[in-house]
């Protein structure tokens, strides 16, 4: 049971069409069902041990003989949660027989503290995933909202839009109109534009990360164990079953058809043949154990903005906040000085005023003495 995850892959869809997501909940075009198998999963620790094992098949052998179509491999997108594009996708063809290494290293998570959600509540520098809703996708991210303008202005301007989009206003594209669709994509370039016109702000909270690849063959025995997924010798290993499963009558002679014309014996070199050509083993993990957490604070108060105001005067002026708070203290003690002194000076010219109009000679004596 632990290596069977068919059921939690999410149907979702990016520029390349429809893509099956891993834990990347509340994305898909299905409802999720409300049980913890659909819960994001815990990274164990570091290590390809601990990380994520894929086989996947590309199919391509059981039908060769009657299809016209031959793929080539797959596109892989590793992004954060939320998200269903990144910039330049890995490609894997399924015809090297080996182990494909993605490794994820210089994780970066910005969160944000209550205060600086409560301010940007008003201001809306940036979005949370429930800031807005999109109409393609199932939370919001700056990736996704410029994936979805440049879906609705390509489809606009081939006047269609493809089955993968979830959409009534447009017809869907055939012909044509899906060349039209198909060229745009390869071409378009206005991702900065879109981020303006379509309103598509930064994120608020969101992790950042690295990755790369690369691929070892099964030759190397050091990094890689073919027999761990399929022994042509014995029958077994993880895909035996997989691959020698019939899936019905048709399934039994399209196998027979596709052993007659390329020489194979029995259903082990056919298995074998199935799982060198069309099966690819995709290791995804951690390679470092540093996650680094960046946190947006609001930083400006009041005491951020007087050590402002003091460092400007000090820098332009020569004259530090303290200094100019007691200046001006002694400034105001001046004035306050001079007005007494002059309330003074009147209350004893008034008083002098008062004594020059008295005309009796007993209160003139009385003075004098």
């Amino acid at each position: 049971a632990r290596i069977r995850f068919c059921d939690a892959f999410q149907n979702t869809i990016n520029e390349d069409g429809l893509c099956y997501s891993f834990n990347n909940n509340q994305l898909g075009m299905e409802t999720l069902k409300s049980t913890g198998f659909y819960e994001l999963r815990k990274v164990q620790g570091c290590g390809k041990i601990k990380g994520l094992q894929l086989a996947i098949d590309v199919n391509k052998l059981p039908y060769s003989i009657i299809s016209n179509t031959q793929p080539k491999g797959f596109r892989i997108y590793i992004t954060a949660n939320g998200v269903v594009t990144h910039k330049v996708p890995f490609t894997v063809d399924t015809t090297f027989h080996g182990e494909y290494n993605f490794f994820l290293h210089g994780i970066h998570i910005i969160t944000s503290s209550p205060i600086f959600r409560a301010w940007n509540k008003e201001k809306k520098i940036c979005y949370y995933n429930e800031d807005r809703e999109l109409g393609l996708f199932g939370s919001y991210t700056q990736n996704n909202c410029i994936l979805e303008c440049k879906l609705n202005k390509i489809s606009a301007a081939c006047a269609c839009s493809p089955w993968f989009m979830n959409q009534t206003a447009l017809p869907i594209c055939a012909g044509n109109g899906f060349k039209c669709f198909t060229e745009k994509i390869r071409t378009y370039s206005d991702e900065l534009v879109d981020r303006g016109e379509c309103g598509c702000k930064a994120d608020c909270e969101m992790v950042h990360f690295f990755s790369s690849q690369n691929k070892f063959s099964f030759k190397d025995k050091f990094e890689t164990n073919e027999e761990l997924w399929y022994d042509s010798k014995t029958g077994t290993g993880r895909l035996a079953s997989y691959l020698l499963e019939t899936h019905g009558g048709g399934h039994i002679l399209t196998r027979n058809l596709t052993k007659l014309t390329l020489g194979l014996k029995d259903d082990k070199e056919y298995a074998q043949a199935r799982f060198e050509k069309d099966i690819a083993i995709l290791n995804f993990f951690f390679d470092t154990p540093i996650i680094t957490e960046i946190r947006l604070e609001m930083k400006i108060n009041i005491f951020d903005q007087i050590s402002a105001v003091g460092g400007t005067l000090g820098l332009f002026t020569g004259v530090s906040l303290v200094t100019f708070v007691e200046v001006t203290y002694w400034l105001i003690q001046l004035v306050i000085t001079l007005f007494m002194k002059k309330d003074d000076i009147n209350q004893v010219e008034a008083y002098n005023d008062n004594t020059s109009g008295i005309k009796d000679p007993r209160y003139i004596n009385e003075y004098s003495r």
